[in-house]
Order: C-alpha cells, then sequence, then structure tokens
C-alpha cells in the first residue's frame, strides 16, 4: 500500500473511533501496544476499543517505544514512556541503582520485586527471549542493563495504576513485560481481559473471583461439560489437527508433511527394545516463556531438561527417547538438545525432525513435559504423562504430578513403575479437557473483523491485506460488527472464558 493510501487508513481510523476516544468516564481502560507486527497492534487495539465502549470506559494505550502511527491512530489518550523517562530515571535512580548491583545472575532475577509486586519470573522469560538463551547463569552488562530498562517500565505502569481509576484491562499476552501489568492487576484487583489469540479468537477474564488463575478458569469450565455432548466434535479436531489441516505454526511444524511410523517402523527406526516401555521427553523452546505455568519444578526448561535426562539415563529399563521441540527453529534455537544429549552420550536418542509427532501419540508409552501441551493430547490417548509443572489441564488427575523436584526426580528414576495407560475415566476426563482447550475457545467459524490473514510465527503479514480491511471494518458501524457481539455477549455475561 502506497504511503498515500496509508495515511487515508490512518485518517479513517480517526475519524471512526473518535466517539470512544472521547467517553467522559472518570475510569479509563488500559491497554497496550508493545508488538511489531501491525496486524497484532490492530486486533488488541480493536479488542480493547471495544471492550471500552461496552464498559463504558476512557480507552488509553500504552505506547511501544518505537513509535506506531497506526496505534496512535485508533486511540488518541496515550501514555508514553519516551516523555517520562527522565523523570523515571531521577525519582527512582535509587532503586534502579540497586537493580543493577544486585542482579549478576538467574536466580537474582527470579527473586526480583518491585512495589510489593513479584516480575521475576517474568523478568527473567523476557531476557531469555530477547537474547535468544536457554538459560541464564551470569548476566553480561547489557542484559543487566537490559533489566534495568524493563524495570523503568515497571515503574512507570506501577504509577500509572496508581494515579488513575482504572476499570478494566486489556493485553494480548500475560507473559514477559505484559505480565508485569498483570502482576499489578491482580495487586489492584482490577479484571484483565487476555491473552488474545488471534487466529482462534480465544480470550480470558482473570479477576478476584477466579484468583487470577488459568487453572481455575479451567476448572469452572470443565464442570458444565458432558463427554457424549462432544465426542464428535473433539474426534474431528484431532483428525484435523494430526493430518496438520489446523492453521498454527506449532501444529504445522509438528504434524504437516511429516513422516508417519508403525509401530514396527519406529521400533526399527531408533533401535527400541520390545521388551521395554518407552519413554519421550518432549522438549519446549527453551527461551518461550517457561514460567507460563505455574509452579514449575526448575529454573527453566533448560534446566528441567538437563536434568530429566539426567536422571532418565540412568534408567536401564526404559527405552528413552527425545523430540526436540518442533518450533524451535523459529526462536534460533539449533543444536541445544543435541548438546545436552552429548553430555550423555545420548545423541543417537534424537528423534528426527521429519517424524511426525503423531507417530510418538501412537508408538511411545509415556511421555514427559514440564506442562506442553503434548502432554495433553497424550493424555487424551489414553497415556501416561509426567509433568514438572503445574499446566491448566494438571488439576483433573490424569497426569502424574510432583509437589517438588526430588519427588519429581525420584519418579524419573522409577519412571518404568508408573508406564500405566489411564483409566476409561480418566481417558474420558482428559479428551473433556483438550475440547476446552481446542474446540470450545475457538471461534474460527465466526467472520471476526480483525484482519482476513492467519498470523503465523516467522510469517510477514501482507499490511496491504489489511490495511484495506481496516477501511472495509470503519464503514460498518461498530455496535452491528460480529465481533462487539461476541465480546459484548462475552462481558455482559461475566463469562471468564469466551467460548463458541
Amino acid at each position: 500500500m502506497t504511503k498515500i493510501n496509508f495515511k487515508k487508513v490512518l485518517l479513517s481510523n480517526k475519524n471512526y473511533w473518535k466517539a470512544c476516544n472521547i467517553n467522559t468516564s472518570d475510569k479509563i481502560l488500559l491497554y497496550e501496544n508493545f508488538y511489531t507486527s501491525s496486524q497484532v497492534n490492530y486486533g488488541v487495539s480493536k479488542v480493547a476499543l471495544c471492550i471500552a465502549n461496552i464498559l463504558e470506559l476512557k480507552p488509553y494505550v500504552l505506547l511501544p517505544w518505537k513509535k506506531s502511527e497506526l496505534s496512535e491512530s485508533m486511540c488518541l489518550n496515550r501514555f508514553d514512556l519516551r516523555k517520562n523517562i527522565l523523570r523515571l530515571l531521577i525519582f527512582h535512580s535509587f532503586t534502579l541503582l540497586k537493580v543493577f548491583i544486585e542482579t549478576n545472575k538467574g536466580e537474582d532475577i527470579l527473586n526480583l520485586n518491585l512495589c510489593k509486586c513479584h516480575i521475576g519470573y517474568y523478568m527473567y522469560d523476557l531476557i531469555l527471549r530477547t537474547y535468544s538463551v536457554p538459560t541464564i547463569k551470569t548476566l553480561s552488562f547489557k542484559q543487566r542493563m537490559r533489566v534495568v530498562f524493563e524495570c523503568i517500565y515497571f515503574l512507570y505502569f506501577s504509577d500509572i495504576f496508581a494515579k488513575y481509576t482504572i476499570g478494566a484491562v486489556v493485553l494480548g499476552d500475560i507473559v514477559y513485560r505484559y505480565g508485569f501489568i498483570f502482576e499489578l492487576c491482580r495487586k489492584y484487583e482490577i479484571d484483565c481481559y487476555g491473552p488474545i489469540n488471534l487466529n482462534s479468537f480465544s480470550l480470558k477474564r482473570y479477576s478476584v473471583e477466579n484468583q487470577y488463575s488459568n487453572n481455575v478458569i479451567i476448572e469452572e469450565k470443565y464442570e458444565k461439560l458432558s463427554l457424549i455432548d462432544i465426542k464428535n466434535e473433539i474426534d474431528d479436531y484431532f483428525i484435523r489437527r494430526y493430518s496438520g489441516s489446523i492453521v498454527q505454526h506449532d501444529v504445522l511444524n509438528a504434524y504437516r508433511e511429516k513422516h508417519v511410523s508403525t509401530y514396527d517402523d519406529f521400533m526399527r527406526r531408533y533401535l527400541l527394545d520390545p521388551d521395554k516401555k518407552t519413554v519421550v521427553v518432549m522438549a519446549h523452546v527453551f527461551c518461550d516463556a517457561p514460567h507460563v505455568n505455574e509452579n514449575v519444578l526448575y529454573k527453566d526448561y533448560y534446566d528441567w531438561f538437563y536434568n530429566t535426562i539426567k536422571c532418565l539415563s540412568q534408567n536401564a529399563n526404559i527405552n528413552l527417547l527425545v523430540k526436540e521441540h518442533p518450533s524451535s527453529y523459529l526462536f534460533k534455537e539449533n543444536g541445544i538438545v543435541d548438546s545436552v544429549m552429548q553430555d550423555f552420550n545420548l545423541v543417537d536418542r534424537i528423534i528426527t525432525s521429519d517424524e511426525s509427532t503423531y507417530s510418538i501419540l501412537n508408538n511411545a508409552d509415556m511421555v514427559v513435559t514440564c506442562g506442553g501441551t503434548i502432554g495433553l493430547e497424550f493424555s487424551s490417548f489414553g497415556k501416561p504423562v509426567l509433568l514438572a509443572a503445574r499446566p491448566p489441564y494438571s488439576e483433573f488427575g490424569f497426569t502424574i504430578n510432583s509437589e517438588n523436584r526430588v519427588e519429581y526426580e525420584n519418579k524419573l528414576c522409577s519412571i518404568d513403575h508408573f508406564i500405566e495407560p489411564l483409566s476409561p475415566e480418566l481417558k474420558s476426563i482428559a479428551r473433556k479437557v483438550a475440547y476446552i482447550f481446542f474446540v470450545l475457545t475457538a471461534n474460527t467459524e465466526l467472520k471476526l473483523e480483525i484482519g482476513d490473514d492467519v498470523f503465523l510465527l516467522g510469517r510477514e503479514c501482507d499490511n496491504s491485506n489489511l490495511y484495506d480491511s481496516i477501511i472495509k471494518y470503519n464503514s460498518v458501524i461498530l455496535e452491528q460488527q460480529n465481533i462487539y457481539k461476541l465480546l459484548s455477549d462475552f462481558i455482559k455475561r461475566r463469562q471468564d472464558l469466551l467460548c463458541n
């Protein structure tokens, strides 16, 4: 799209959202726009502005460091760190200097607290992601400076929460820097809507009622389901997932155009002993928010993976295999799994990258994951899963959980005693939970006015298509749009999980 046409989009946005921006309410709705993708910025902004309109709140946007004309064209009320950084540096100089001096190791970040908020997990994950590192031992000077810079962001957010009456917050995600805002919502007991998945259009409402816990939200939804009602839908979903028909980067990388082994092929290909049970450790993307789940037993995914392999390598009663995360290349993670396996002389135990995850679901007897989605998939097959965290699906009795590292590692050392198929009852429970995760929260059938392209990590969005769509959307009254109707119903019912 030409520069002239882009200006037309900006002008169209300013005119379209003018009424929403001049709301005279004393309460505000706060949202962020920290994304490099115009598609994501537009989607998050539109969700936030719709919710502001429904709740009759005045919208305020937290702007990114780099100027975003698209974000500014949709919201006239803005918080801009660039205009406040000098004041924050002076006012909080002692606190920031203290953080810089005392933050030398990974453990120092994990223990970080500011303004009576524990932000260590979010900060640790942010540094992992920013520098694409699998773990943090000693921080470099540059990394310590980044911690200080992110602390400035947190202190700025904290000032906003203290100064303004915030009625609600909308977040595109609740990890990394977004997690700072999420913790402030918890501190001030403010409803928080997020994270927003623009592909399936899933959304949660975190509040005092659900303890700001994803686990509690899923548990409450589970109680209202009947397996008989959902059987056909979940069966159809799994067929589409395992054929790679669902357009989501992890699903595509795990299943589409991959080799599917029969049991005999699998045994031969990886030289497995047919008299032993096969245990597969499913590696995570090491830098991708290891603290997203509750009660993580290890410092990070690398710490978990290394110690898991260390324990299992001593168990001669099993066939041990390892699968690298299929999307690890998108995060520039190359050779990390190989390096760990070399330490234990087990490189030949790595499943090839062309092998479909469906082969593992069919042919393995047990999987070990810190808290990945594979745990829910495997349980839905009626097979046991050992976890090292408490993802939302871990609260229903079909996974093998541990209270601490010692208990977890003891289970690893004697894992052959835990390899028993799930009972029909537990398998049914797992499938009900899978239905909530994969089907109930997917609003893909609706034509929502947030852009026509599917957002895929690693793929550039065609902004010209997006801008054409925005012009089209802005010709329709907001209250008549599908996205507004969906969000309005969700909010007025005070639901915690946006369902189809």
